[in-house]
């Protein structure tokens, strides 16, 4: 496994994603709009037996993937863990920003 390649956790659609039509939106630090949910690796130098599944928050509305996500997986990589941050699906938001303005988080 490498280190920072996104790993799909299925080979196809993921149950109760078939009807979904949005696409991920990637804003600064977050990600919504999520179909394809994923687990992307952070190891360390040495191999580990010890991993974290890194789950970042965001109101079931986004993840807040740099600071909840990636930054915790590489404070827990420089601690000599594996981490692994998930990239999990949440409820579909407006791609408008102006509309998402208005979803009460």
């Amino acid at each position: 496994m490498r280190d920072r390649v996104a790993i799909r956790l299925w080979s196809g659609v993921a149950p109760g994603s078939e009807t979904w039509t949005h696409e991920e939106i990637v804003g600064e630090g977050t990600v919504r709009n999520i179909v394809v949910p994923t687990l992307t690796p952070v190891l360390p130098a040495t191999p580990t037996d010890r991993a974290v599944i890194v789950a970042p928050g965001g109101a079931l509305h986004f993840l807040a993937i740099d600071h909840e996500g990636t930054a915790v997986a590489e404070f827990l990589r420089d601690a000599g863990y594996a981490a692994f941050v998930l990239k999990y699906r949440v409820v579909p938001t407006p791609v408008d920003d102006e509309a998402l303005d208005l979803i009460h988080i």
